[in-house]
């Protein structure tokens, strides 16, 4: 009898446990809560190259997935390590979705489950970078090739039709045009940059900032510059002196030289109406040219001045005529006030005895006086010239020393 309430209350109590607690519970475990702590890079260029997009942190299941607000982000593969306690999850992404600035919000690890468990977000952009400026060309009004002239600038990041540059403080913008010429790239660009652009009143070489500026990121204010060239900005050519100054017909002066300040290197010299006029040889400081026959062989007052790319002062070349004309034997020049003045007279076929010096200078002193002016020819008296021809010497040595003397 005591066996079966034994038996009894054993079976009662298990019967009891069955009612009361229900079957054991089969169900997994849910995923853990993932930690997201950061994401490399946390933004990538425009137009840059496909890149690994590493996000790390901590509770990462197996069958881990990224998502954000907006489009997915593609990628071709994902690798999560370790598979076992995985902290870290790479997709690899396609150089196609760098296309354009964008701001990817919301970015999270989302572990798999019931429920669903979602890390906090992280954001990634995609944004212009800052453009790096090597050089320009050219570097200055010296060497533009025209009043207004194609600035080239070299380095990198250069975005055409979008990025822009700034000169001498000014704005201009890379158009369309630009983006679809063949000589811009992301490291080379063009501008066009007007005379407008380059006055100088300082009457000094005046120093003015180039940059290349990029839209500024989702998380910047200002634009990104780069680092500043300088382009020198000169005043307009300035012509001091004439080396000669004058000529005399026939006296076989073949070139002129021109000296001043700021002479561009592709000045012309502009000279009795022939304006392209090479010079011979050239300096920021003076240049050289060649006389065109037409001005060695008539007498004038000619205007010399340079241009191209820009236009300088006016000074003067003066050019003298000389002639020798049968007038009772007589030798003449023409002066710089145009009149023919008497020089010598002609001496006699059979002279030949020198004059001394006592002699030239008692000549000196019989009523010979310069011409009014610059001196270039001689009046001399009729007793004057008898006793020229008297002495018997050739008239062109006997002015030469009569000139001497009466300096």
């Amino acid at each position: 009898m005591w066996h079966k309430n034994i038996f009894f209350r054993a079976s009662f109590v298990a019967f009891l446990s069955l009612f009361c607690i229900g079957t054991p519970d089969t169900k997994a475990a849910p995923p853990p809560l993932p930690v997201l702590n950061s994401i490399s890079p946390a933004r990538a260029e425009v137009q840059g190259g496909a890149f690994n997009l590493t996000l790390t942190g901590s509770g990462f299941a197996n069958n881990a997935s990224v998502e954000n607000d907006g489009p997915p982000i593609p990628y071709t593969t994902i690798t999560r390590t370790p598979l076992q306690n995985p902290t870290q999850i790479t997709l690899r992404v396609p150089a196609s979705y760098l296309d354009r600035p964008k701001k990817i919000e919301n970015i999270t690890v989302v572990n798999e489950g019931s429920p669903t468990r979602r890390s906090n977000a992280l954001t990634f952009i995609v944004s212009y970078p800052r453009p790096i400026l090597n050089w320009i060309s050219p570097v200055s009004t010296l060497n533009a090739y025209g009043a207004e002239f194609d600035l080239t600038l070299q380095g990198d990041k250069f975005f055409p039709g979008v990025s822009y540059i700034r000169f001498n403080d000014s704005p201009f913008s890379t158009t369309a045009a630009v983006a679809n010429d063949p000589r811009n790239s992301k490291t080379r660009l063009t501008v066009h940059i007007p005379a407008s652009a380059l006055t100088n009143t300082t009457g000094s070489p005046l120093q003015v900032p180039v940059v290349v500026i990029n839209p500024p990121d989702f998380s910047e204010a200002d634009s990104l510059w780069s680092a500043p060239q300088q382009f020198e900005i000169t005043p307009d050519p300035e012509i001091t002196s004439l080396d000669p100054q004058s000529m005399v017909v026939g006296d076989g002066t073949r070139e002129i030289t021109i000296n001043g300040n700021y002479f561009p290197d592709t000045s012309l010299v502009s000279m009795n109406g022939i304006n392209e006029i090479i010079p011979s040889s050239r300096s920021r400081n003076q240049i050289t040219f060649t006389i065109p026959d037409s001005v060695k062989s008539s007498a004038g007052i000619y205007d010399v001045s340079l241009h191209h790319p820009r236009q300088s002062n006016t000074v003067h070349f003066n050019v003298t005529a000389r002639e020798e004309e049968e007038n009772n034997g007589d030798a003449k020049i023409l002066d710089n006030t145009g009149k023919t003045s008497d020089i010598v007279t002609e001496p006699e076929s059979d002279g030949n005895q020198k004059p001394s010096l006592a002699e030239l200078i008692y000549l000196k002193a019989w009523h010979g006086k310069p011409v009014p002016g610059n001196g270039m020819g001689i009046i001399i008296s009729s007793q004057l010239k008898d006793v020229i021809k008297e002495l018997g010497q050739n008239g062109v040595v006997v002015f030469s020393l009569i000139s001497l003397i009466l300096q």
